[in-house]
């Protein structure tokens, strides 16, 4: 069995998914979506962030799978 490695989040890219977050779960505006996706496509910086990206987007799909 692997053991699992922690990273350690700088601040600014805490601030960075928070960021995303919110944009992603937004309703209201579509043009601020797009600029977070667009921003998680082009950003070749991410690499620490996507374990944390790849949860949180399970967990909105399980919620709307079990709210749908």
């Amino acid at each position: 069995m692997k053991q699992q490695v922690k990273h350690v989040l700088s601040k600014e890219l805490q601030l960075y998914f928070e960021r995303i977050a919110n944009a992603l779960t937004n309703e209201e505006t579509d043009s601020v979506r797009e600029t977070a996706i667009a921003s998680l496509r082009s950003d070749p910086g991410l690499h620490q962030l996507v374990p944390y990206l790849v949860a949180f987007i399970a967990e909105k799909v399980c919620r709307c799978d079990v709210a749908c």
